[in-house]
């Protein structure tokens, strides 16, 4: 349960492209607001997504993007009924896998990312209207993926998509030097037999570090190997 009065950090992992989700997620931490006229559209998308949930564990593809293409024109009407707001005090850490996944669309996804980003505090965002606790790490579908999408054809080809350049600015973890947590999709492992710290495919060995013990350092290292993966 999430208070917007309490400066706790609240985490959310997982949404699978579930824009529904990602809103509702800053509506209730006090990141966004919604307009009257935006209720009840946001609960028909709501409805939409549930439905494309029981539609995806039924393998009934056709249903399923069906429910996401009216979702995405729901989504379209609502947004103008979308504002943000500059006095929430919830920290809000998005672990990954919101992105290019299940219940992914390009237009859901340029959404999710759109909105996401516009609140992080990275260089360039000089919004002063935008409150700047919002965390966006990148998950193994964002990695993997690469803003590329599930064909909607029989033989599931990857069709291009065009949120790339959305996706490469995100880390993939985070430390937060105040509460001394250090965050990421998967978990970080220890490997004391390599003698490295593991996250995905990507490796820290521990000779590589000032200190193997600094988590700050850690967290560094492995954002700067994610980003020139990316850039690859």
């Amino acid at each position: 349960m999430i208070n917007p009065q309490n400066a706790n950090t609240a985490y959310f992992g997982d949404t699978d492209g579930r824009v529904g989700a990602v809103l509702y997620a800053l509506l209730v931490s006090g990141h966004i607001g919604i307009r009257e006229k935006g209720w009840s559209l946001l609960c028909e998308l709501l409805k939409h997504e549930e439905m494309a949930s029981s539609a995806y564990k039924h393998k009934n593809n056709k249903v399923l993007y069906d429910l996401l293409n009216t979702r995405d024109m729901i989504l379209n009407e609502l947004h103008q009924h979308v504002f943000l707001k500059d006095d929430a005090i919830t920290p809000c850490i998005f672990l990954g896998d919101h992105t290019g996944d299940r219940f992914s669309t390009i237009f859901g996804d340029k959404y999710i990312l759109t909105l996401l980003n516009s609140m992080r505090n990275m260089e360039g965002n000089k919004d002063s209207r935008i409150n700047k606790n919002v965390v966006v790490l990148a998950g193994n579908h964002e990695i993997n993926f690469n803003g590329n999408y599930t064909a909607r054809l029989a033989n599931h080809k990857l069709s291009a998509g065009d949120t790339y350049n959305l996706i490469k600015t995100l880390d993939v973890c985070n430390y937060d030097s105040e509460r001394q947590v250090l965050t990421s999709h998967h978990g970080i492992i220890r490997d004391e037999e390599k003698k490295c710290y593991c996250l995905g495919a990507l490796q820290v060995p521990f000779n590589q570090m000032k200190n193997p013990t600094d988590p700050e350092e850690l967290a560094n290292i492995f954002n700067k190997k994610h980003k020139e993966h990316m850039d690859d």
